[in-house]
């Protein structure tokens, strides 16, 4: 990241400022300090905050434009709303995870997300001027349905049809909220509507590479994640189900469509790597990436430009 330590400082003084303002009873504003201090998140150490949703949103705007106090409020609460998912998708997860809020019981930790929710809702609300407020309600609107809708399914863990579905379940899930932080990023910098697309194009790109990059660590550490325990059909699970020379593994199918629990986690990992779930997954994250180059090559911008968003 290239904005520095300056923009970091205003960011996470502002944030403070604004939640110290909004939640005024000092339990839970602790909790809520302690939660976005974790790292990747907004109040994190500069290390780790460097490289937090909101510092994302303001490294994309200082590349196109100029970062003002509205970049830093729609970044922060853009970061507000990523930790209220983390909650979410952590106790639907149902991961052991060394971040702070894992630690509390699972009633707090849904207050906590929601109120995490309703903070970056209203900080959206005070966006000025009008217009620029509407167009990030837009896109954040668009990125928070598609995401729910893609989470709904996860945790429902419904069976894809296809790997195209698979794929598609990953792009709603995870996509979405990159793309919401390059596209917030190029709103708030004020470039035109096709540089706002283009930048949504590509966080999605990011976002898929992310979640397909999580999706091989968690088969390869069965015993930290719990996707195989859940029987989710990810994509290194659903190349097995859904080979396209259409010869469907019986082990894997009989342990994720007949749902039998009867053998090890570590059993299912082996075997989705010996039939070619990771190497399969890892291919694709090589396409995509190389997607991403050509979309962000494409930019009109500078060469210190499209270095820095990638």
């Amino acid at each position: 990241m290239s904005y520095g330590i300056n923009h970091l400082n205003n960011l996470q003084t502002r944030a403070v400022t604004y939640i110290n303002l909004s939640v005024q009873d000092p339990v839970i504003n602790r909790l809520i300090h302690r939660v976005l201090s974790e790292p990747g998140k907004v109040l994190a150490l500069p290390e780790s905050a460097i490289f937090s949703w909101s510092s994302a949103v303001v490294e994309i705007t200082s590349v196109l434009g100029i970062v003002s106090s509205t970049v830093l409020d729609c970044a922060i609460a853009l970061d507000l709303f990523v930790a209220a998912a983390d909650i979410f998708d952590d106790l639907a997860d149902e991961d052991s995870s060394p971040v702070f809020w894992s630690q509390l019981p699972k009633g707090e930790q849904l207050c906590i997300a929601m109120l995490l929710w309703q903070l970056s809702r209203n900080l959206l609300a005070s966006i000025s001027p009008l217009k620029l407020r509407l167009a990030a309600e837009y896109w954040y609107n668009k990125a928070a349905t598609t995401s729910c809708v893609g989470q709904t399914k996860d945790v429902l863990n419904l069976t894809p049809s296809s790997l195209e579905t698979c794929y598609q379940i990953s792009e709603q899930k995870s996509g979405s909220l990159a793309a919401l932080c390059s596209a917030l990023g190029a709103l708030t910098a004020g470039t035109s509507e096709e540089m706002v697309n283009a930048l949504w194009e590509i966080g999605k790109l990011f976002g898929l590479i992310n979640q397909f990059s999580n999706d091989v660590k968690a088969i390869l550490n069965p015993a930290e994640k719990s996707d195989i325990r859940l029987r989710k059909i990810t994509l290194p699970v659903a190349f097995c189900l859904y080979k396209p020379q259409g010869e469907i593994d019986s082990f894997i199918r009989a342990h994720y469509h007949e749902r039998k629990f009867n053998v090890e986690p570590e059993t299912i990992s082996q075997r989705i790597i010996t039939e070619g779930g990771i190497i399969y997954t890892l291919e694709v994250i090589k396409v995509l990436k190389h997607q991403l180059l050509e979309m962000v090559s494409g930019l009109q911008l500078t060469p210190e430009g499209r270095e820095s968003i990638v």
